[in-house]
């Protein structure tokens, strides 16, 4: 069983840490709109998995190798030559024999373009079932009193002091949605 934790005990801005990597894994891949057809579990589960073999297998990037300050600018030196997670994996001394194989095995059983591929009909796949998924709910009953509120051209969610925030618009596909990129 994995515990799910938030943050670490006594480390109470933890989360900014956590979280550093939402804006390039998830955020660049899927746009900053809300899914919330919960069919789409199994379709982003796999989107997951191909845009982190994507990444850990064919995807160098340079490491910092130190920071220091020097007055008021801060000095970063990076590797040399950019490397795939995979291949730094590879050149650690602690990774065992089996491991080894097993991680060889699974990177010569990967095609990149396949993957990107794969990647791109799973995004369309998705917005289509949230767009739809979207119109049933405006179109449909409304699910909550603050959705009943809004339909109803009420001021949307409301507060003890105040008439509150207004409304929120229903939830659209993007204008573009996004695409994979190589780089």
């Amino acid at each position: 069983a994995i515990d799910f934790t938030r943050s670490r005990p006594y480390h109470k801005n933890d989360n900014a840490h956590i979280e550093q990597k939402n804006r390039t894994h998830v955020r660049e891949l899927l746009g900053e709109d809300r899914l919330d057809d919960p069919s789409l579990a199994p379709l982003l589960i796999e989107l997951h998995t191909l845009w982190s073999d994507l990444h850990n297998f064919f995807l160098p990037t340079l490491k910092l190798v130190k920071k220091e300050r020097v007055g008021s600018k801060i000095r970063k030196q990076y590797e040399r030559r950019a490397r795939t997670p995979y291949g730094r994996l590879l050149e650690d001394k602690h990774l065992c024999g089996a491991a080894r194989v097993a991680l060889i095995a699974r990177r010569a059983a990967l095609n990149p373009f396949l993957l990107k591929t794969r990647a791109e009909e799973l995004l369309t796949e998705i917005w289509s079932q949230q767009t739809a998924f979207a119109a049933s709910q405006t179109a449909g009953e409304p699910v909550t009193p603050c959705e009943a509120s809004a339909q109803a051209g009420g001021v949307g969610v409301r507060s003890e002091s105040g008439p509150g925030l207004p409304a929120g618009a229903a939830l659209s596909t993007p204008a573009n949605p996004a695409r994979l990129r190589a780089s």
